[in-house]
């Protein structure tokens, strides 16, 4: 009977540590998400301003090496073949990875309000709109490290106290 108690203890610990620290990975993969999203944002804009890419090849090109950002990008690609307009295509591309990123609603409001520069005048004058969306996503790249420093922590912390805490409690 002890044996099968401190299987489960065991088990119980390891489960609330599990929880914990899946809790704290969203923290941090909110930071390095945004870090991809911004390099990819900065590629894209290499791309469209001195290579003189059209959008579409820019995101293909893009699309497989830049991690969230280049979801993002093949997201945009994918949706500038189905949508009418390169600020629908945005949108939706923005959209569609809500389920699959870390990002919260002011990444994605940030990242959104760039569709309507995006396709719609000569490379140069996208530029501007890039830098400043990269310059804001930094910001708040800097906001999610201090806030995955501590809040990511304590997840973790908490699971394995929560863990240790059941285990006494049922023992």
């Amino acid at each position: 009977m002890t044996t099968l108690r401190a299987l489960v203890a065991v088990f119980a610990a390891w489960a609330f540590y599990r929880a914990g620290a899946e809790m704290g990975a969203r923290y941090f993969a909110r930071e390095r998400q945004l870090r991809e999203v911004r390099s990819a944002l900065r590629a894209l804009e290499t791309e469209i301003v001195y290579g003189r890419t059209l959008l579409p090849d820019a995101c293909a090109r893009l699309s497989s090496t830049l991690g969230a950002g280049g979801r993002l990008l093949a997201g945009f690609g994918e949706a500038l073949a189905d949508e009418p307009t390169a600020l629908a295509a945005w949108a939706a591309a923005v959209d569609s990875l809500r389920p699959h990123l870390a990002l919260d609603d002011e990444d994605r409001r940030i990242l959104a309000s760039l569709g309507p520069c995006l396709g719609q005048s000569d490379p140069t004058d996208q530029a501007a709109p890039l830098a400043l969306v990269r310059e804001m996503l930094a910001e708040r790249e800097q906001g999610a490290a201090a806030e995955a420093q501590r809040s990511g922590r304590l997840w973790g912390y908490l699971g394995v106290l929560g863990g240790l805490g059941f285990v006494l409690l049922v023992w």
